[in-house]
C-alpha cells in the first residue's frame, strides 16, 4: 500500500474495531451498554496517535463524520426524510481532557474530560417519517443539523483555556432505541491537539467517561415516538468557563417547548442482566479540519 507524503499526520485515535466506519461503541454485552468500560472514552480498544494538530485558541475546529447514518438497501426515502435514517436522532456533545504533558502515551481510562459543548433538541414539536417503517419520530435534534450540514460540526474553542496538550472528544447519540434502558448508540471519537496561544485557566473538575452515564439516566431512557417531555443531556454539565460556540445554525435557540408526559422508563434488563429500575425522563442544553471516519449502522 502506498502512502501519500503530503498527507496530514492523523491526528485521531484508533481503534481495533473492523468496522471502524459503521458502529457505535460494542462492548460484548448483549443486555445492554456497560458504561463503566473505559472504550466508551474513544471507543473501542482505542489508543493515541503519534501525532497531534496545532491549533490557537479561539480557533474554529469542523469536524466531518462520515455521512450519519446513510441509506442502506432496506431503507427508503420519503419526502420528510430524503436519506431514510431519520431515527438517528440525538445530542452532539464536546468534551477535552488535559493530558498533563504529550498525549501520545497516555491511556484513555486515564483522561478526565469536561464539557465544552452540547446540544441536543431545536424543536420539540417537528415530526419526521421513518423511511421503512411507517412510524413517525418526534423532534428536531442536533445529529439532524449534523446530518444537513453535511455531517460536520463547527465550534470556536475556548480563549482562555491554557495552552498545552489535550485530547478533544466529540460524541453523538442516537436515541431510536433509548426506550428501552441499555439500548441507546454512543459514537465517540478522540482527537490529540496542541493548544497554542491560550489563556491562564486549568481544568481541574474534569471527570472519567466512564462515570459519565448510567443507562436509567433520563437522557439516555427516552422515547422519540410521543410527544417530547423535557430532555436533559446525559453526561457532565456544560463547564461554562470553558464553553465553546457553534455555528448560527446549530446555536440557534430553542423553538418551542416541551409538551409530552415524563417518559416512564420501563423495568428491563440492564447491563450484566441487572434489572434496571423505574424511572422517568425529564432538556438542558446548554480552522482546522478534524477528520473522523464513523458512521452508524441500523439497528
Amino acid at each position: 500500500m502506498e502512502t501519500d507524503p503530503n498527507a496530514p499526520p492523523f491526528v485521531g485515535w484508533a481503534t481495533t474495531r473492523t468496522d471502524f466506519s459503521l458502529g457505535p461503541v460494542f462492548l460484548n454485552n448483549p443486555t445492554g451498554i456497560e458504561y463503566g468500560s473505559p472504550d466508551m472514552a474513544c471507543h473501542n480498544g482505542s489508543h493515541p496517535p503519534a501525532h497531534e494538530m496545532d491549533v490557537n485558541a479561539g480557533d474554529s475546529i469542523t469536524t466531518r463524520w462520515t455521512p450519519w447514518a446513510p441509506p442502506g438497501p432496506s431503507w427508503h426515502a420519503t419526502p420528510h426524510d430524503p436519506i431514510g435514517v431519520n431515527g438517528h436522532k440525538g445530542p452532539v456533545l464536546f468534551h477535552i481532557a488535559a493530558c498533563n504533558g504529550i498525549c501520545t502515551n497516555i491511556e484513555a481510562s486515564d483522561l478526565e474530560f469536561v464539557t465544552i459543548y452540547q446540544r441536543g433538541v431545536l424543536d420539540y414539536h417537528y415530526v419526521s417519517y421513518d423511511g421503512e417503517n411507517p412510524g413517525v419520530f418526534k423532534g428536531y435534534w442536533a445529529t439532524d443539523v449534523l446530518r444537513e450540514q453535511d455531517s460536520t460540526w463547527t465550534i470556536t474553542l475556548p480563549p482562555n483555556l491554557g495552552s498545552g496538550h489535550y485530547v478533544l472528544r466529540i460524541e453523538l447519540i442516537a436515541l431510536h432505541g433509548a426506550g428501552t434502558p441499555g439500548q441507546v448508540q454512543h459514537y465517540p471519537q478522540c482527537f490529540n491537539i496542541n493548544y497554542h496561544s491560550g489563556g491562564t485557566d486549568t481544568i481541574t473538575n474534569g471527570a472519567k467517561v466512564a462515570t459519565f452515564y448510567k443507562y436509567t439516566d433520563p437522557g439516555l431512557c427516552y422515547s422519540l415516538y410521543q410527544d417530547l417531555p423535557e430532555y436533559v443531556i446525559p453526561g457532565p454539565a456544560l463547564d461554562k468557563k470553558f464553553a465553546a460556540t457553534g455555528n448560527p445554525k446549530e446555536d440557534a435557540p430553542l423553538k418551542d417547548s416541551p409538551t409530552g408526559p415524563d417518559y416512564l422508563c420501563p423495568a428491563g434488563r440492564g447491563p450484566n442482566g441487572a434489572t434496571t429500575p423505574v424511572g422517568t425522563s425529564k432538556f438542558r442544553f446548554r480552522r482546522r479540519v478534524v477528520k473522523s471516519r464513523r458512521a452508524p449502522q441500523r439497528s
